[in-house]
């Protein structure tokens, strides 16, 4: 586990920024992607815009303005001294935009160098000045001793195999608010022929399987998908008191609106 922050360079020129843009997405280039790109599709001022993996990474600008209409409103006054976690930060996207809330206090775990390398250079773009924390998920929480006003779970529940131990930690750590996003499975299935004392409920999680390749995806190659009410089990098991999905603007991304994916407010 390593900690860097993104502070005390001076912010790019343009030929700077379309340079560093450009290497970075490259550097992403394999076999799952071989173009390269960037997970979200900043505007970097300039006419410079990230090039994205896919035309579904478009999405993440929904996702992000969602998210911080939500935080906004939950949060009405000064935030200068309010703390921010964001498990699985990716390229930064969040956290950037929870800067230019007035956060100050800002947090990001993230176990992909190269996902960190493109955040703290977003970072310094914007003049965001946050936190660093090169450590997988499981290993942070079990050393983390800090609570947050403010945790950020976005697109990361899925990819976790031991989901309950998990939310139990975030539940732990977080003194008022998690923001959830996570992909839904939604089975045609109905009942079970268990007997009817001794059956299931159907608050469920269904096996994926994947490729751990990609700078989007988790460590492994399953993916434990839930269904919406198991999403409720987990965040009452964790400690959480209310849950609220979210709605946003239209366009609703596709994934948004057939509800396969979810956008929620968990608070305390």
């Amino acid at each position: 586990m390593s900690r860097t922050a993104s502070i005390g360079k001076p912010r790019p020129t343009p030929e700077e920024i379309r340079k560093e843009v450009e290497r970075l997405a490259q550097a992403a280039a394999g076999e799952w992607c071989p173009g390269g790109g960037w997970q979200f599709p900043y505007d970097f001022g300039h006419g410079i815009t990230a090039p994205t993996y896919s035309p579904t990474q478009q999405m993440h600008i929904w996702r992000r303005d969602v998210m911080l209409q939500a935080v906004e409103k939950h949060f009405p006054g000064p935030r200068e001294g309010l703390s921010v976690l964001d498990l699985g930060s990716g390229e930064g996207a969040m956290a950037i935009g929870l800067w230019e809330l007035g956060f100050r206090d800002i947090t990001c775990v993230e176990v992909r160098p190269l996902n960190i390398e493109k955040a703290q250079f977003a970072a310094r773009v914007f003049g965001a000045e946050l936190d660093f924390i090169e450590s997988d998920l499981t290993s942070f929480l079990a050393d983390c001793t800090q609570t947050y006003d403010v945790v950020m779970f976005m697109g990361i529940l899925y990819h976790i195999l031991d989901p309950f131990t998990v939310l139990k930690q975030i539940g732990e750590k977080t003194r008022s608010l998690m923001v959830l996003e996570t992909v839904i499975s939604v089975p045609k299935g109905e009942g079970f022929q268990n007997a009817p004392h001794y059956a299931p409920t159907e608050a469920a999680f269904y096996l994926r399987v994947d490729c751990n390749a990609s700078h989007t995806a988790g460590l492994s190659d399953y993916e434990l998908w839930p269904t919406r009410s198991a999403v409720e089990m987990l965040l009452k098991y964790a400690g959480f008191t209310s849950l609220r999905e979210l709605t946003g603007p239209d366009p609703v991304p596709d994934y948004f609106a057939d509800g396969t994916r979810m956008i929620a407010v968990a608070a305390k």
